[in-house]
């Protein structure tokens, strides 16, 4: 019996070179660093708004809208930003783990074989 695709043109995939795979490190944003919000006050009022979305999903029941990606700012905090930062982060502990329960609640829903 031979082997599959033997003697089959071999067919090179759209955009790739004699030389491998196209290279996307020029305009490839996913490893890209995330965006800076300009001061530590946007980048925090951008986390609590996300932090609302995401607990008002959760009280409708339904998913929550995706993460929001910022990288924090290159900047000293004042002490007001930091107890805020802190406040936000405990929020944001709190809410993951409410999301890992209610994931574990669906999970128990769905029929499984082995039960």
């Amino acid at each position: 019996m031979a082997a599959p695709f033997v003697g089959q043109p071999f067919v090179q995939p759209e955009g790739w070179t004699a030389d491998g795979p196209p290279d996307r490190s020029a305009n490839d944003d996913e490893w890209a660093a995330p965006p800076q919000l300009e001061s530590w006050s946007a980048t925090l009022d951008a986390l609590e708004v996300q932090l609302d979305r995401q607990e008002e999903a959760l009280q409708r029941g339904v998913d929550p809208p995706p993460d929001l990606v910022v990288g924090f700012p290159d900047l000293a905090l004042t002490e007001q930003e930091r107890i805020r930062a802190i406040v936000l982060l405990e929020r944001q502990e709190a809410l993951l783990d409410e999301m890992v329960a209610q994931l574990a609640r669906r999970r128990r829903r769905l029929p499984s074989p082995y039960r």
